[in-house]
C-alpha cells in the first residue's frame, strides 16, 4: 500500500569508525590556537575507521536494509553521498556495481553525489524525495560514507572530524518512520570555498522557505538537528535563525565529534532511540558546507 501524500524516510541506520579516539589525539590539536576549553568547545572523543569506504558504506547500508520491512527487489535506486572535497576527506572508488552486488540490490539505478562538502547526505535525500515524487520509482536507499586522509588534519577551527558512515530509506511505500514534508536548498556562490566563514544568513534564509512555505513556524518544531560543530558554533548559527536554543540537540558534539555530512541522520536516529513517542512530532534537519545549506522537514509517523 502507498502512502499518497508524503514520501517517507525510513531505517536510518549509522556505523562509527572502529577505532575510538580522545580530541588530544586528533592531527591539528598540538597546532590550534583556540583557548584550552574543552567543555565550552565540547571537545570529546572521535572515531577513526580502519576499513576502506566501500566497506564502511556497505556496512551501514546493509544495516539500513536489514531493519527496513522492505525487500530488496523494493529498491529502484540508490544514491551514494561522499563528501570527498578540499577537506581531507578520501575520495572512494566508484565500482558502484561491485556495492550493488554486495547489497543484492538487482533493480537499482545508481546515482552519486560527490564533493558536496558536509550536506552530501541530506541533498541525496532531497534527491531520493524529488525522484520518487516525479517518477515512482517505489524506494531509494541512500548512503554516506566519510573517511579522514591519515594525512590530513582531523581538529579544525570548527570542529573534529570522524569517521562515519550512515544509511536511509526513502520510500512511497506506507512503512513505519517519518514523513518528508519538504526539502529546501540554499546557496551562495560568494562563500563557498573552504575557508569561509560560517554564518547565519543561509540558515535564516532556509528556515523561513522551508517553515513558512508549509504553513509552520519554530514554535512548531519538536528538536532541530544540525552538524556537530564546536557548541558555540552550532548553536549560535542556529538561534540567531530562529531555533530555540533548549531545541538545538547537542548531544552527540562531545561524544562522536562532526561526522562529516552524517551528523543530522545520526543525532537524529539517537534522539528516536530514547524518544517514546514521535509521532506527530515535527523535525528540522539541517546541514552546512561553505556556501550552501540543505533542510528537510519531517513528521514522525506511527
Amino acid at each position: 500500500m502507498n502512502n499518497k501524500n508524503n514520501n517517507i524516510l525510513t531505517s536510518v541506520q549509522y556505523v562509527l569508525g572502529d577505532k575510538r579516539k580522545n580530541y588530544q589525539e586528533a592531527k591539528g590539536f598540538e597546532e590550534s590556537e583556540l583557548p584550552a576549553l574543552p567543555d565550552l568547545w565540547g571537545w570529546g572523543d572521535y572515531f577513526q575507521s580502519t576499513k576502506s569506504i566501500i566497506e564502511f558504506e556497505i556496512e551501514s547500508a546493509e544495516k539500513a536494509l536489514d531493519a527496513s520491512s522492505l525487500e530488496r527487489a523494493d529498491i529502484t535506486g540508490v544514491v551514494f553521498c561522499n563528501t570527498a572535497s578540499s577537506n581531507g576527506c578520501e575520495e572512494k572508488s566508484d565500482d558502484k556495481k561491485a556495492v550493488l552486488d554486495r547489497l543484492n540490490l538487482k533493480n537499482a539505478y545508481p546515482i552519486t553525489i560527490q564533493t558536496n562538502g558536509c550536506d552530501s547526505l541530506l541533498m541525496g535525500i532531497s534527491v531520493a524525495n524529488g525522484l520518487l515524487s516525479s517518477s515512482g520509482m517505489g524506494a531509494v536507499l541512500v548512503v554516506a560514507a566519510d573517511k579522514t586522509k591519515s594525512s590530513s588534519e582531523r581538529f579544525k577551527r570548527y570542529g573534529i572530524f570522524s569517521d562515519s558512515s550512515c544509511a536511509c530509506i526513502v520510500t512511497t511505500h506506507d512503512v513505519k518512520g517519518y514523513d518528508i514534508v519538504d526539502t529546501r536548498f540554499v546557496s551562495e556562490v560568494e562563500t563557498m570555498y573552504e575557508d569561509s566563514n560560517f554564518t547565519s544568513e543561509l540558515a535564516m534564509e532556509l528556515n523561513h522557505s522551508l517553515l513558512h512555505t508549509n504553513g509552520y513556524s519554530m514554535s512548531d518544531v519538536s528538536m532541530v538537528f544540525t552538524n556537530n560543530l564546536f557548541k558555540p558554533i552550532s548553536q549560535l548559527k542556529e538561534i540567531e535563525a530562529g531555533a530555540d536554543k533548549s531545541k538545538i540537540y547537542q548531544n552527540n558534539i562531545t561524544r562522536i565529534g562532526h561526522c562529516y555530512s552524517n551528523d543530522s541522520l545520526i543525532n537524529l536516529s539517537d534522539y528516536a532511540s530514547v524518544e517514546e513517542d514521535l509521532n506527530g512530532q515535527l523535525f528540522l534537519l539541517f546541514a552546512d558546507s561553505p556556501g550552501l545549506r540543505t533542510g528537510l522537514l519531517i513528521k514522525g509517523r506511527a
